[in-house]
Order: C-alpha cells, then sequence, then structure tokens
C-alpha cells in the first residue's frame, strides 16, 4: 500500500474521490 502522489491525489479531486480519500487518511491515522 503506498499513499498517492500529489499530483495524483490533484488528479483525483473530484468529489466523491476527495470523500474516499479523507475516509482512507482517516483510517490510517486511527490504526497508527
Amino acid at each position: 500500500f503506498r499513499l498517492p502522489t500529489e499530483d495524483e491525489i490533484r488528479d483525483l479531486i473530484k468529489p466523491e474521490l476527495r470523500c474516499a480519500y479523507a475516509s482512507m487518511t482517516a483510517a490510517e491515522q486511527r490504526l497508527k
């Protein structure tokens, strides 16, 4: 598993993907 690069994130900034990314990062923070 790897986090997307900043460029990939910029390409993905659509509302549904931003929401998925936010929940993914929140889940990752809980796992640490």
